[in-house]
């Protein structure tokens, strides 16, 4: 169980970030400890996408941080307070649990971890940030796919033969 001022870090395993630079969790983390506010990953995704996760209701307060003023999970286009949309990594304040319990089943009939933020931003500070490097959706089977193929070309483990045989056409 955590300590009172303990904060929790949570990965969703259907995202996978990579970077050249500072992991996604490593920035957060850096954030966290200098600012002792809880912490999330937002990427800009296409309006398109917007109804399929949570979006937040941003205040910018440097190149790649905000404060986030509201988050609602997946809402409509004409809903969305911005195209800045939540990633699978988190940094929260041990007080997210006291906000899990007051939450109610939402989108999809299910608990949301959105709806817990958004009650947690009654009681504190709920920072956001941008990362640099690429992030797939490995929850999806063209998400699962574009990672593979980005890391195996990234890694020299996929080379042009065999990469050509992912474009030739099926007989």
């Amino acid at each position: 169980m955590c300590e009172d001022d303990d904060a929790v870090a949570i990965l969703l395993p259907d995202d996978l970030f990579t970077s050249k630079t500072k992991s996604c969790l490593q920035i957060l983390s850096d954030i966290y400890v200098e600012t002792s506010h809880s912490v999330i990953a937002v990427n800009e995704v296409p309006d398109s996408q917007l109804p399929s996760y949570g979006v937040i209701d941003p205040i910018k307060t440097s190149d790649s941080v905000y404060e986030i003023n509201q988050i609602i999970e997946k809402p409509s286009v004409q809903d969305a307070p911005s195209n800045l949309a939540v990633c699978g990594r988190y940094i929260l304040s041990s007080s997210i649990f006291g906000s899990l319990k007051n939450i109610k089943p939402g989108a999809g009939g299910e608990y949301q971890l959105t709806d817990a933020i958004k009650d947690l931003l009654n009681y504190e500070k709920v920072l956001a940030t941008t990362y640099e490097g690429s992030k797939y959706d490995c929850g999806s089977k063209k998400g699962f796919v574009e990672a593979t193929i980005s890391i195996a070309l990234a890694t020299g483990e996929l080379d042009k033969d065999k990469f050509n045989f992912l474009t030739s056409p099926i007989n």
